[in-house]
């Protein structure tokens, strides 16, 4: 069934149910007032429940809840919860509404009178319908003053999740930063098609198609969507999967005729943002309650803010590969005197090579172990590098690929390994410093969050290595290296759970000073390093992702030429220690590394 015809059965549909309340039999439908239906009337004096399920299968369009079997706490029951609703009471929170293209000409001003204060809105089903309601309804709840934001009713086998959230986003689904938008919200609930509970897919096919959907929807409005669905639903459907807790919960469940409560939650989710915890009563529509406060509310609808007035650009591809292509291409000339080539697949040898590239003035670009990706290549083709060096050993970079990368340099390709990450880092610094550097900086070979803003120091210093140790001990090839450089400061990167104490108190033996740059987490180290190398006010910020790697390293050599630094954010958040480093730092141009997943557009509107 195509849009147009879609909508306009829809719209005959919930004449017949107005028609047929009032004891009018119209000929769209001879039984407009189904059973299982409650007949409530709101308090604008319309008549406006959702129909029978099967008459909304017949039409295609879906309300939110239309086939969530009865949650009582017997778990059994039919679906008709307006007089146990009235019995029990409302919970307590913020009441709130949400409609779809069955509630037509909505007061919203007597909706908000009557003390809503937000609304879900039906913008769209599987891909190809969207509500005829939509317009009226988002934005007549808008300029009464509710804060709102759009559904899409999911049909997970009918196409990809990354499709849907596309179609979604394409109409009305999307996110605006104005304090007046609620996080766009996945509908996901029981089969409509005769397929069953789960859409005739597997508990692992449910749980990727929601992945995709929610990271699509993330990529495209810079907001995780919220999620609606019940914990039967989800227990059953995705295996009660704890993969999701970024996305706010809009949890379903309705009232026996002595309790009311959201029950047991999925897995992942400590709380509820939403309850849909009645099908009918005072609002048009399902009746649901927010988990907080009014400013709670207002935050959920706008997380971020505006940091700084400095202009931000952002540097990326369409994958790590193309981002760091895209980051060398912005920096260097051809002609640079070396590239450093590291693999995407792992982060040890590309922690110690943004140090090294910083001291050889050009790029670290990556390939896989097996191939050199076309962006890789294609900047290399434009560099003309007076050499390449490989880092790490033939596991990570083939004898094939080092073949290959002779064609796109002037002079040697040479490889620096050694048996493992430690003797690997050992292996670039001996290669690449004299002895006397001013300083070395050592950050945990396990974990790559602290070593990505060290990178861009180390490389901006130009005059030290990144050398990698274990949380608790020093390898004797990295205490050779040590040895040989007689650094005259050593610096920890990262707290005593990266590299405990021991560790610290051993690397005295290097060196007269030994400093540990540290903070809470990853982002407040970001911010110690930064604060402790670089200048009160910098001309230029690196803003990069801390929850992956290879855009922070790519960016690193840059950072390091520029002599600027990196900080590091998550893909939807900024936090508040990052917040306050860049008013302190007041760049006059923030660089964003990375795409869109990586960094969402939210958070480069906030910066």
């Amino acid at each position: 069934m195509n849009t147009n015809t879609r909508t306009l059965s829809v719209a005959a549909a919930a004449l017949a149910v107005v028609l047929g309340l009032f004891g009018v039999e119209s000929s769209a439908s001879a039984a407009a007032i189904p059973t299982d239906s409650p007949s409530a009337t709101s308090a604008t004096g319309d008549v406006q429940p959702n129909p029978s399920l099967s008459e909304q299968n017949a039409v295609g369009d879906h309300a939110m809840g239309s086939t969530i079997a009865a949650q009582t706490q017997s778990g059994s029951g039919v679906k008709r919860f307006a007089a146990a609703a009235a019995a029990v009471g409302a919970p307590s929170g913020l009441p709130g509404l949400d409609v779809s293209g069955w509630q037509t000409n909505v007061n919203w001003a007597q909706v908000a009178a009557n003390g809503a204060k937000f609304a879900y809105v039906k913008a769209t089903e599987s891909t190809d319908y969207t509500s005829s309601q939509f317009s009226q309804q988002y934005d007549g709840s808008y300029n009464a003053g509710l804060i709102r934001g759009a559904y899409h009713f999911a049909h997970p086998n009918d196409s990809s999740g990354a499709a849907q959230a596309t179609y979604f986003v394409q109409h009305g689904g999307g996110w605006s930063n104005d304090g007046r938008t609620l996080p766009p919200l996945l509908d996901i609930e029981y089969g409509t098609d005769g397929t069953g509970t789960c859409w005739g897919m597997s508990q692992g096919a449910m749980v990727s198609w929601i992945s995709s959907f929610t990271s699509t929807m993330l990529s495209l409005t810079g907001r995780y969507p919220a999620i609606y669905t019940t914990t039967d639903w989800w227990t059953t459907c995705t295996g009660n999967s704890a993969a999701f807790t970024n996305d706010p919960l809009f949890i379903a469940r309705y009232p026996s005729s002595t309790t009311n409560s959201p029950g047991t939650l999925p897995a992942g989710w400590a709380n509820w943002t939403m309850w849909q915890w009645a099908d009918a009563g005072v609002f048009p529509g399902d009746q649901d309650v927010f988990n907080g406060t009014q400013a709670g509310l207002q935050a959920l609808a706008s997380p971020v803010s505006t940091i700084s007035d400095a202009p931000t650009s952002r540097l990326a591809g369409a994958d790590a590969f193309g981002t760091s292509a895209a980051i060398s291409a912005s920096t260097y000339s051809p002609g640079v005197s070396a590239v450093y080539i590291a693999t995407r697949t792992a982060f040890p040898d590309a922690l110690s090579a943004g140090a090294a590239a910083g001291k050889a003035r050009g790029p670290v670009l990556l390939v896989t172990p097996t191939s050199i990706p076309s962006p890789t290549a294609v900047e290399l083709a434009r560099l003309k590098p007076q050499k390449i060096i490989i880092v790490g050993g033939t596991t990570a970079i083939s004898p094939a690929v080092m073949s290959a990368l002779a064609r796109y340099t002037t002079g040697s390709v040479t490889r620096l390994a050694g048996a493992d990450r430690f003797e690997t880092s050992a292996a670039i610094s001996a290669s690449t410093f004299a002895p006397g550097v001013p300083v070395a900086y050592i950050a945990t070979g396990g974990n790559f969050p602290d070593a990505l803003s060290g990178a861009a120091a180390a490389a901006g210093s130009a005059n030290g290595p990144m050398l990698l140790v274990q949380p608790w001990t020093i390898s004797p090839q990295v205490a050779a290296e040590l040895v040989r450089l007689r650094p005259a400061k050593i610096v920890v990167l990262g707290g005593t759970t990266a590299i405990n104490p021991a560790v610290a108190s051993q690397l005295t033996k290097y060196s007269s000073q030994v400093v540990r740059l540290a903070g809470a987490d990853r982002f407040d180290t970001s911010v110690a390093i930064a604060q402790a190398t670089y200048p009160s006010t910098v001309s230029t910020l690196y803003i990069a992702t801390g929850l992956d790697y290879p855009d922070a390293l790519s960016g690193a050599p840059a950072a390091g030429l520029n002599r600027v630094p990196i900080l590091l954010v998550t893909p939807a958040s900024v936090p508040a220690s990052v917040v306050a480093a860049i008013k302190r730092f007041n760049p006059a141009n923030i660089v964003i590394l990375g795409g869109t997943t990586a960094v969402t557009v939210a958070v480069q509107a906030a910066l």
